[in-house]
């Protein structure tokens, strides 16, 4: 079995929480049964592995096979840099508590929010339908997102076990897409292809010369070229299957 969230520890604030509030229950049950688990974050491993000792992390990756890393788009960075944020109803959330800090950043760039949220978010941060690009099927939004060419993607979280367990999986798309992705700090799942600080506006700013924005940008691709593409993953997925 696999696992890319961490069923155990989601907080009864998130919106899906009671679809299945046995989920955590389920969960350590599979991984009990289990020849062996694959985990896309240390997190998770570390609560599996306390049911299955043959737990291993496989990282989330970037899939070079339809999208090749030779034509990995070029920075976004411009004299008004485009910012996103993405997400859905079960992010909606992490909105509100950075909302402040996410105005002054929209009232002074290009924002965008890719995803699905509420009219009340879109009135309370002062955006306009404009602003918002609605859900579409993956490979939609991936093309669409290169297209676009942002310069940030702003990931506010909040700081709890089921966010710290997430994967870096945002920071890839924008990394391909031209952009550096922004964190809280706390998130060490993102340390190596994202900039940890919760002061976006701050790292805007100091980020807006093109040489800067590009030493931080090619550093944060080395680290996914090393170990967070599908090539990658793949054939460290099939060594474990050929294992077991």
């Amino acid at each position: 079995v696999d696992y890319d969230d961490l069923h155990t520890a989601i907080p009864v604030t998130n919106p899906v929480y009671h679809v299945n509030p046995d989920g955590g229950k389920w969960m350590i049950e599979c991984v009990g049964v289990a020849s062996f688990v694959t985990c896309s974050t240390d997190g998770i491993k570390r609560v599996c592995e306390q049911v299955n000792k043959h737990s291993y992390v496989i990282k989330n990756a970037h899939n070079d096979y339809v999208y090749p890393l030779n034509f990995i788009q070029k920075n976004g960075i411009s004299k008004r840099p485009r910012v996103i944020w993405r997400g859905g109803v079960t992010h909606e959330s992490y909105l509100f508590s950075y909302k402040e800090r996410l105005k002054r950043v929209i009232e002074k760039h290009n924002f965008k929010i890719f995803g699905n949220v509420s009219a009340y978010t879109q009135r309370d941060l002062g955006l306009t339908p404009d602003d918002i690009v609605r859900g579409m099927p993956l490979e939609e939004y991936l093309n669409y997102v290169v297209q676009y060419n942002p310069a940030f993607l702003i990931y506010p979280l909040e700081n709890n076990e089921f966010n710290k367990a997430k994967s870096n999986i945002s920071a890839l798309e924008v990394l391909y897409s031209g952009g550096i992705c922004i964190v809280p700090e706390g998130f060490e799942e993102f340390k190596d292809t994202a900039i940890l600080s919760s002061d976006f506006e701050d790292i805007i700013e100091a980020l807006s010369d093109a040489e800067k924005f590009n030493q931080v940008r090619s550093k944060h691709l080395q680290a996914m070229f090393k170990n967070q593409v599908l090539s990658v993953t793949n054939s460290d997925r099939y060594k474990l299957i050929k294992h077991y």
